[in-house]
């Protein structure tokens, strides 16, 4: 019996780490919340996440729209930022995807499934910081 067990031991790693490798690839489809600078217009719908050099592509759909009507109240949206606005800030809840080329003409590093809207407003130079 002592054989037996010590024969399955490679088969147990083996498991384990395809275990840790599919966790870890499936990290990218979880739903988190993220927080950022938004703009929109012509063919252009773009997240700029706090910490990143990246530049997401916001997947349209019904909380899409809810970001636009309340970026529009705020009188920023598509290329008209208001005085003291830095554009909008916000923070949004969704899957972002694996990296590569999205949007318009692929120049988007992700693409962000927004799931929920949790909060916008006029957006400051301190807001990432």
């Amino acid at each position: 019996m002592l054989c037996m067990s010590e024969n399955l031991r490679p088969l147990i790693w083996i498991v384990f780490l395809l275990f840790l490798i599919i966790a870890c690839e499936n990290e990218e489809t979880l739903e988190k919340t993220y927080e950022g600078q938004f703009s929109f217009g012509f063919e252009q719908s773009n997240f700029y996440p706090c910490g990143s050099n990246e530049v997401w592509w916001v997947i349209d759909g019904e909380e899409y729209s809810k970001l636009i009507e309340e970026v529009t109240a705020l009188s920023i949206g598509d290329t008209s930022i208001g005085d003291s606005c830095q554009g909008a800030y916000v923070v949004l809840r969704g899957v972002k995807s694996e990296k590569g080329s999205y949007g318009h003409m692929g120049s988007f590093d992700r693409e962000f499934r927004l799931t929920e809207v949790i909060d916008v407003r006029c957006g400051t130079l301190d807001d990432c910081e």
